[in-house]
């Protein structure tokens, strides 16, 4: 069965706590359930499945089911807004859409659909298109859909099969070590590629997943943690720089062994911290680096390694292979920026932009252009030094907006969006006077007039679903 453990001998074991319910979940019950909602799913074509979901039992189930049932199922924010949800479904046209109960008013009198059927757990329902006899065809290796962004509406989906989802869930695994012991809690959400390889990695390894939409940035998520003796977790830079802001040094957390790191470029002094501070815990901070496109991740950075290699991302993960793009070459030579390329079994089969889209191949050779400027080392450590959209050139420089971004993240947490006239800083710190002075030392350093930097004070930086900086968001606001 797709990511679940063969045989009888772990059927017994909890696999799953559900927080919305207060259940536990034995592997044994949740192949029962995948396979009872897979049945109910059988249709003589193969169909594309919107699952509107939450971190909860009743989602696992269904996304659990829709693949092993031999259907396509693409992981959306149930949160996402009314407008959203129906856009997605008039460009992809979906065969069947499960969701909450209480957030299916979207699809009244929708003639398109019959439904509710109560689908089985936490309140889901379903809804069947009334007839799907004349939609495109789905390729017949296609399992899975991922957004790259959130919740904005934005049409376009990343493409995976199978073996995409379970080669990166067993590197993931071999790469953290993860056994029968681990302990999980979901502190992103499933629908997002890092929350879902969390998930992913836990099954494939046997582990334990505490399921909850609570935020780690509020005392019930620890809790909880301390209830179920969670044993890791998961978190983009923006939790890690708020976790440090409320006291993370202090939280009395006896099982926590492993925290990771993805979804973007976390200040060397922020892992230097945290390394600190989980060091004299006997536990563990791993970076990781990946993407959407590469199933969830490329990278991983032991901690052994975190002092000699601090601001690297480590090596490529079990199966994968990383190069670096320079004039159109590509080269694993120490020293060399250019684009970073990664090749493996995770990578994606291609992006969709329409229901047509669906039954195209395999697209890519198994090969990601990352988009993401980097280097390796003489070791064959990656460092990522920026992202080929994030530069401005100012005064017929390139401006590398990471860069500067990095430079306020050390002071507090900070945004930077910017163009070729202007770059605007939008920090959740500070006061007009040390605005003027971070000006000047940054024209100092790019040797550009310091009337090109732009401040504003922001009560919070702008997040995606997924805890990304909202960069669409704030360029609104320029």
């Amino acid at each position: 069965m797709f990511l679940l453990p063969k045989g009888v001998q772990n059927q017994s074991r909890n696999c799953l706590y559900d927080s919305d319910t207060c259940k536990r979940w034995t592997f044994g019950t949740l192949k029962e359930e995948v396979r009872s909602l897979a049945t109910k799913l059988s249709s003589p074509r193969k169909c594309l499945i919107f699952c509107h979901c939450s971190n909860d039992a009743g989602s696992v189930v269904e996304y659990l089911a829709s693949i092993e049932g031999g259907h396509t199922v693409a992981l959306l924010d149930a949160k996402s807004r009314p407008e959203v949800k129906r856009s997605l479904t008039d460009i992809y046209k979906p065969d069947i859409i499960f969701d909450t109960a209480q957030k299916v008013g979207w699809l009244a009198g929708d003639q398109d659909f019959i439904g509710p059927e109560g689908a089985g757990n936490n309140g889901r329902v379903l809804f069947r298109r009334r007839d799907s006899h004349d939609l495109p065809p789905i390729h017949e290796d296609l399992a899975l859909l991922l957004t790259t962004s959130g919740s904005t509406g934005n049409p376009k989906f990343v493409r995976l099969c199978k073996r995409n989802v379970e080669s990166n869930a067993h590197s993931i695994s071999a790469c953290l070590n993860l056994s029968i012991d681990e302990r999980a809690i979901t502190s992103l959400p499933i629908h997002y590629s890092y929350g879902l390889s969390v998930l992913n990695s836990h099954l494939v390894s046997n582990g334990y997943v505490v399921l909850t939409d609570l935020s780690p940035l509020e005392r019930p998520f620890w809790d909880l943690f301390r209830e179920h003796g969670c044993t890791s977790f998961a978190g983009v830079p923006f939790q890690y720089q708020l976790l440090d802001r409320i006291g993370f040094s202090k939280m009395d957390l006896p099982t926590l062994k492993t925290m990771t790191q993805a979804g973007g470029n976390l200040a060397n002094e922020y892992i230097a911290r945290f390394h600190e501070i989980l060091s004299c815990r006997d536990a563990r901070l791993v970076i990781m680096y990946g993407q959407t496109e590469a199933t969830a991740r490329i990278a991983c950075l032991p901690a052994g390694q975190m002092t000699r290699k601090l601001g690297s991302v480590g090596i490529a993960i079990p199966g994968g292979e990383i190069k670096i793009q320079v004039e159109r070459e590509l080269t694993t030579k120490p020293n060399q920026e250019g684009e970073i390329v990664y090749s493996g079994p995770n990578v994606m089969m291609g992006y969709a932009t329409s229901r047509e889209d669906l039954a195209r191949g395999v697209e890519t050779n198994s090969i990601l252009y990352t988009g993401d400027i980097g280097y390796l080392d003489e070791e064959g450590f990656l460092f990522v030094t920026g992202r080929k959209k994030r530069i401005s050139k100012l005064f017929g420089l390139r401006i590398n907006l990471d860069d500067i971004e990095k430079f306020f993240n050390k002071n507090g947490p900070a945004a930077v969006v910017g163009d070729d006239e202007k770059i605007c800083v939008f920090c959740n710190y500070g006061d007009n006077e040390i605005y003027a002075q971070h000006a000047r030392e940054l024209a100092q350093t790019l040797r550009v007039p310091h009337q090109v930097f732009v401040f504003r004070y922001v009560e919070s930086i702008p997040l995606t679903p997924s805890g990304k900086i909202d960069y669409k968001k704030l360029k609104v606001l320029l």
